[in-house]
């Protein structure tokens, strides 16, 4: 397989997360780029530097603190339609991000 071909996937792929951050999982990776997960993920790894999870946890929190700063939106609310399963994990993660909380950064 060509290094064009690869590239080609690879940014596809990444297209493909940006659109769709709050729905990723090793499925629609595999299903997506073709390659199984790990395949896909040691590709993307070398050619962004990062792995998909990474990727996606950053894509995940900017789009969430987009919604905090433009929309009325409930932090939990906002949570969920960026991907994650409890307002306790995302709160953990965009601060672990962005060093203050959810409420402190949409203030």
């Amino acid at each position: 397989m060509s290094e064009d071909h690869v590239d080609k996937r690879i940014s596809q792929l990444e297209e493909h997360l940006r659109n769709n951050a709050h729905e990723i999982n090793r499925r629609s990776i595999s299903d997506h780029s073709f390659y199984s997960y790990r395949h896909a993920n040691r590709l993307f790894s070398s050619r962004k530097g990062e792995s998909i999870h990474t990727i996606t946890n950053k894509i995940r929190l900017q789009k969430a603190a987009e919604h905090l700063r433009y929309s009325s939106k409930n932090i939990f609310d906002i949570a969920i339609e960026v991907g994650y399963e409890t307002s306790a994990s995302f709160s953990k993660a965009f601060k672990k991000t962005y060093g203050i909380s959810p409420s402190s950064y949409r203030e």
